[in-house]
């Protein structure tokens, strides 16, 4: 059986995720979905509602290049927010402290499977993307 896992940065509402998963009953694949989100309160909307699927696995952590805990600025409009606080459409006054990952350090501790898979990785984690990048890189992942 071959396997795919779907890394999910930035998971926000779900809404990839919901598509992988309604995809994945077609196929002949061990679909495993790994789902990373900073912001703490949609981190437990998204722990209540994938708390029955065995396979969806979500993290409370902020992507980054160090492994601490760092600052998550919350968006002004609702979407958006940043572990910079000079992005726009971001308040420097309201952020939650959120522990900081490295992707390499994420799938060493998390994805077992990662060098006899077949990995998907979604990004949109608002300008830490080059982050994500650097690092895969810098360990040849």
């Amino acid at each position: 059986m071959k396997h795919i896992n779907y890394i999910d940065l930035g998971v926000h509402r779900g809404e990839e995720i919901d598509i992988v998963l309604y995809n994945a009953k077609n196929t002949h694949y061990t679909v495993n979905i790994y789902g990373v989100e900073a912001n703490i309160d949609l981190y437990k909307q998204l722990e209540y509602r994938y708390e029955d699927w065995e396979n969806v696995k979500i993290f409370n952590y902020a992507i980054s290049d160090i492994l601490k805990d760092i600052k998550f600025y919350l968006s002004n409009s609702g979407l958006g927010s940043s572990i910079f606080s000079s992005k726009k459409n971001v308040s420097t006054t309201n952020y939650q402290t959120i522990p900081g990952i490295t992707i390499s350090e994420f799938i060493k501790k998390y994805i077992k499977n990662f060098d006899t898979a077949f990995n998907v990785l979604k990004l949109n984690i608002e300008g830490a993307e080059l982050y994500v990048y650097e690092d895969l890189i810098k360990f040849d992942l």
